[in-house]
């Protein structure tokens, strides 16, 4: 006899650990679904057109002639040193 009030114990407490289990994971998907509804109503920033000569912030416009390269090659080579890209507007 007693052994079958410890199968109704562990059967009650399973039950109730698998009802909750359900209960979290609903709601964990109606928070990330009410999430990605909340993004995707934000509107995207407009689109900005930039024009200059990509460089290197070391350099600027003005690579030196010395090294022989490209302004390209030499934008490349400061930035493996280091330094960053940069904009330059013509």
């Amino acid at each position: 006899m007693k052994s079958r009030i410890w199968i109704e114990i562990v059967l009650l407490g399973t039950a109730i650990a698998c009802a909750l289990a359900l209960l979290l994971a609903t709601l964990g998907t109606a928070a990330g679904v009410a999430e990605g509804e909340a993004s995707a109503r934000q509107v995207p920033s407009a689109e900005h057109t930039y024009e200059g000569m990509v460089t290197c912030s070391r350099c600027g416009a003005k690579h030196s002639a010395a090294l022989g390269q490209t302004a390209a090659i030499c934008a490349r080579m400061c930035v493996h040193g280091g330094a960053n890209f940069a904009l330059v507007g013509e």
